[in-house]
C-alpha cells in the first residue's frame, strides 16, 4: 500500500537559480543549457517560442534577448537547500527528489494542521515567505502521483488526489511524463501510450520483455497501484540506520549538536527506522550525563546547546 505523500514543485527551479545568482528581474528571458540544448527557460523565453530541448541557435533565433547560461548542478542543488530547511522546519523527514522538487509525509502534516489542504497551505505560504513565489504542492498516494498532482496544480495552491484515487487519476496521463526518452520511445512502438496501458502489466511480463532488472520495473513501479513504494528521509545519522524501506527517517539538521550516541536506545525507536536525536539531545556531549524530565541537565554536568 502506498504512503500518502506531498510532493512540493518549483517549477523553472534552473532559471529560478541562475537569475537569483545573478541578480537578474524575474520577467528576463533565460534559458539554461545542457549539451547545447534548452534544459531549463523562463516563462517569458517560452512565450517567444524557447521550449526544452531546442539547439543553442534555434532558441537564439526565436528570442534575440536570450539570456545564455550553462547548467549547473550544484548551483541548483545549493539554491535549493533553503527551502528543504523551511520545508524541514514544518515536516521533518524531507526527501529531495531533485533540485525544484521534494517530497514529504503527509500523514504528519495532515494531522497537525488539520487536513492534507490545510497542511499544503501553509508550506506554500512558508515557501512565499521564504521568496519563492511560484510553488506548487500535490497530495496523492504515493511520490510519483503527488508529483503529477503537483503539475496540475495552480501557482501557490494544491491538487489533492482522494485516497485510493490514484490509479484512476493517473490512467490517462501520457507516457511521456516518464522522462526516459529511451524508455518511453520503445513504449510507445509497443502500443503504450498511456500510464494506466503500463500499469495494467503484470511485473512478470515487464520483467520478461526488458530483461533488465534496473529498467523495466523500475519505470513500472511508480504507476502500478499496489507498489509499496515510498519516500525516506534524508541526513541521517551516522549511528541511526534505518532498518525498514517503507517508513521514513527523520533527519538530524545538526549531527554535532549530539556527538556522543545515547548508551542505550529504544528498541521501538530502532525497529521503525527513526533518528535517535530526541533521545540523544538528553545527553551532554561531554559527559553523557541524562537530563532530569524538565530537559535541565543535573547538577555538576555540563551541558551545551
Amino acid at each position: 500500500m502506498l504512503t500518502r505523500t506531498m510532493v512540493i514543485w518549483c517549477p523553472d527551479w534552473p532559471v529560478r537559480a541562475v537569475i537569483h545568482l545573478e541578480g537578474m528581474p524575474p520577467t528576463a528571458p533565460v534559458a539554461v543549457f545542457a549539451k547545447s540544448e534548452v534544459f531549463a527557460c523562463s516563462a517569458s523565453a517560452r512565450a517567444e517560442g524557447v521550449c526544452r530541448g531546442m539547439r543553442m541557435r534555434d532558441a537564439q533565433a526565436r528570442c534575440p534577448e536570450l539570456c545564455v547560461f550553462d547548467y549547473d548542478e550544484t548551483l541548483d542543488a545549493r539554491a535549493f537547500e533553503p527551502v528543504l530547511e523551511a520545508v524541514e522546519v514544518l515536516s521533518p523527514g524531507v526527501q529531495l527528489i531533485r533540485p525544484g522538487t521534494c517530497a514529504v509525509r503527509a500523514k504528519g502534516p495532515s494531522r497537525f494542521y488539520g487536513g492534507e489542504r490545510q497542511a499544503a497551505a501553509v508550506l506554500a505560504e512558508r515557501l512565499v515567505a521564504l521568496g519563492v513565489d511560484d510553488c506548487r504542492i500535490g497530495v496523492a498516494d504515493g511520490p510519483f502521483a503527488a508529483e503529477q498532482a503537483a503539475r496540475r496544480a495552480e501557482q501557490q495552491d494544491s491538487f489533492v488526489i482522494d485516497k485510493d484515487g490514484s490509479a484512476a487519476f493517473l490512467h490517462d496521463i501520457p507516457i511521456g511524463v516518464l522522462d526516459r526518452p529511451e524508455l518511453v520511445s520503445l513504449l510507445l512502438r509497443l502500443g503504450l501510450r498511456t500510464l494506466g496501458a503500463l500499469a495494467a502489466l503484470a511485473a512478470r511480463d515487464v520483467v520478461t520483455r526488458f530483461g533488465d532488472e534496473e529498467r523495466g520495473p523500475t519505470a513500472w513501479r511508480p504507476v502500478e497501484t499496489n507498489a509499496p513504494w515510498s519516500p525516506g528521509g534524508r541526513r541521517l545519522s551516522s549511528y541511526a540506520t534505518p532498518t525498514s524501506n517503507r517508513r521514513w527517517n527523520r533527519s538530524i539538521r545538526s549531527p554535532s549538536a549530539c556527538e556522543a550516541p545515547p548508551r542505550r536506545s529504544s528498541p521501538r525507536w530502532r525497529t521503525r527506522g527513526w533518528c535517535a536525536r530526541p533521545y540523544a539531545s538528553r545527553y551532554a556531549p561531554t559527559t553523557g550525563a541524562r537530563a532530569d524530565a524538565r530537559g535541565c541537565t543535573p547538577a555538576g554536568s555540563t551541558r551545551t546547546t
